[in-house]
């Protein structure tokens, strides 16, 4: 259910707040076409970077991800390479709700967290072989625990997990 929707029906371009992908920050959604699996999310909360995901990244279609939303709202048309613009009105939003922070990720479905830091993208050389059943474990939870496993073939974790 949605707590707030200021978005137009139809419109393309929306700033998302989906827990399930990202609990502590707003994404810019962007749907491409009318298929409904064309779409990308973008995180802007860290400054002068922007983590971009797609549709096959989740699985999930553009209604389901408006559905998985807590807050939609319209986004401004501001070319997508504006990184400081960006999360200048990122920051400001999450600041309205009280949430945000520099060490945002965005998740995936499943909880593996697919990117952390400005720079640094992780690997998915190392995936896991049940992710809806790791989901499910409070280890899942600990960003700093699954982006070790999902990192080092030295993590007892990785090799456990």
């Amino acid at each position: 259910m949605n707590l707030i929707t200021t978005s137009s029906r139809g419109s393309k371009r929306q700033m998302v707040l989906v827990p399930e992908i990202n609990p502590r920050s707003f994404l810019f959604f962007f749907e491409k076409g009318a298929t409904g699996f064309s779409y990308s999310l973008r995180d802007y909360s860290i400054p002068n970077h922007v983590t971009e995901r797609r549709a096959r990244d989740f699985g999930w279609s553009a209604d389901e991800v408006r559905r998985k939303a807590t807050h939609i709202l319209d986004a401004p048309y501001m070319d997508v390479n504006l990184l400081g613009e960006w999360h200048s009105y990122t920051s400001a939003l999450n600041a309205s709700l009280g949430i945000g922070s520099t060490g945002t990720a965005i998740l995936a479905p499943s909880g593996l967290v697919l990117q952390e830091s400005s720079r640094a993208t992780f690997p998915r050389t190392f995936p896991l072989l049940n992710p809806d059943g790791f989901a499910a474990l409070p280890k899942s939870a600990k960003r700093g625990d699954v982006r070790r496993m999902l990192e080092s073939p030295q993590s007892e974790d990785w090799v456990t997990g």
